[in-house]
């Protein structure tokens, strides 16, 4: 839940920068968190500068936005 609300307020961040903020969480755990949250397509996987990125998925990113229930995160 900590990454899909982290790539919702951030809308795009690289493998780097998400290894970085969740380091308390274990690589190969982070990569399977990251899987699921791609298979229920909130979030998409791609390549940008060489290094593997994901991006929150447009549409589920306007459903979010348009929903006055939902907290982003504020950073």
């Amino acid at each position: 839940m900590q990454i899909l609300q982290y790539m919702e307020a951030k809308k795009e961040a690289s493998i780097t920068e998400l290894h970085e903020k969740f380091s308390f969480i274990p690589d190969r755990e982070l990569y399977y968190r990251l899987e699921q949250i791609c298979l229920m397509d909130f979030v998409a996987r791609g390549r940008k500068d060489g290094e593997v990125n994901y991006s929150l998925n447009p549409d589920y990113s306007g459903t979010v936005e348009s929903d006055k229930t939902v907290m982003l995160a504020q950073e």
